[in-house]
């Protein structure tokens, strides 16, 4: 029973990289981002940042429900799950914890080509996105999202210079 944790910031490519190795491993892929998303509404950038415009989607509570959701869908077992925390939450389940990264003007490239939006505007709020994360939760959880995890991760992989299909085999060959 194999399971995956992939985190990182805002663009760095974790939905990519972590359903392609769920479909290379034959197993789940699993995102408690795609519910909360889902929730807000709108475009992935916008609806990632407008989550934590949300009373509701912005609570302790709710996190707390996703971070539980992650888990139950972990101790099944096969399945990768990609996610902010998800190196952090599910860590003691994971067989490899992977953190992705990329410079921010990589990530924003990236997140604008998909969204269709302007680069500057998807810059801007993908800034503003990880700032609102990092603070966030910080406050609810006692750490820096991201440093937190580079630490936790078995492997930290920079996309920025890497092909899809490179990233995926140096994960897959960590199993």
């Amino acid at each position: 029973m194999t399971v995956v944790a992939v985190s990182g910031p805002p663009g760095a490519g974790t939905s990519t990289i972590a359903k392609k190795i769920a479909e290379k491993l034959d197993i789940k892929y699993f995102s408690p981002g795609q519910y909360m998303k889902k929730k807000a509404g709108g475009k992935e950038t916008e609806a990632a940042f407008r989550g934590w415009e949300s009373e509701e989607l912005s609570s302790e509570s709710f996190h707390n429900d996703i971070d539980e959701m992650q888990r139950q869908v972990a101790r099944k077992g096969d399945v990768v799950i990609d996610g902010k925390l998800s190196v952090h939450m599910i860590k003691e389940y994971a067989d490899l914890k992977i953190f992705l990264t990329a410079p921010i003007d990589v990530r924003a490239k990236r997140s604008s080509k998909r969204d269709e939006m302007d680069f500057e505007e998807v810059k801007t709020t993908l800034k503003k996105r990880q700032e609102e994360e990092v603070k966030n939760w910080e406050e609810m959880y006692g750490f820096n999202y991201i440093e937190k995890q580079k630490e936790d991760a078995d492997v930290v992989i920079d996309t920025s210079d890497k092909s899809i299909e490179e990233i995926v085999k140096k994960a897959v060959n960590r199993l």
